[in-house]
């Protein structure tokens, strides 16, 4: 009986040994889960912070080149018009052209509106004084403020041009 009672206690022992050490395993294994999950979580939420500000800079990028290219068109057109009211001025061509420069108009008013949408701060700050430029040079064609609106226009549009590319480049 001896025997049987040492078996008995030894195969007690291992059982409660093998109970504490499924039991401690199975801790470590549920401690290492949430860890693991934890750190995935952590990551995808860097990686989605990450790829929406690379679609933020895209988003910009698109717009300040839409209005960067209605701006020149703009420029082109409005200065071509003020070389001709210089050459000779005529008040039926310079209506006929503020009249078809709606066009003009409302493409950098859209392309305005996509910059500050996706913007914020100094960007968006430069396009709306770039923006309040655009409308006095138009105003001032076949003026005495055209110099002033030109240079003014100049210098808002320089202005624009280092806050978009500093906001593109993720500098700011």
């Amino acid at each position: 009986m001896s025997e049987s009672i040492v078996s008995l206690i030894v195969a007690a022992v291992g059982a409660v040994s093998g109970l504490a050490g499924a039991f401690i395993g199975g801790r470590a294994a549920k401690q290492g889960a949430e860890h693991s999950v934890r750190g995935m979580i952590g990551q995808v939420r860097e990686q989605a912070k990450h790829d929406h500000s690379k679609w933020l800079r895209e988003q910009r990028f698109t717009s300040c080149s839409r209005l960067y290219e209605a701006l020149v068109q703009m420029m082109q057109a409005v200065h071509a018009e003020q070389e001709r009211q210089l050459a000779g001025p005529s008040p039926a061509r310079l209506r006929a052209f503020l009249s078809d420069s709606e066009a003009l108009k409302q493409a950098v008013f859209t392309a305005y509106t996509e910059v500050v949408l996706v913007s914020s701060g100094k960007l968006a700050e430069a396009t709306s004084d770039m923006y309040g430029a655009v409308d006095r040079l138009f105003r001032s064609v076949a003026t005495p403020e055209w110099d002033a609106s030109w240079r003014r226009f100049g210098d808002a549009f320089i202005a624009f041009r280092v806050e978009a590319s500093k906001i593109i480049q993720g500098a700011a």
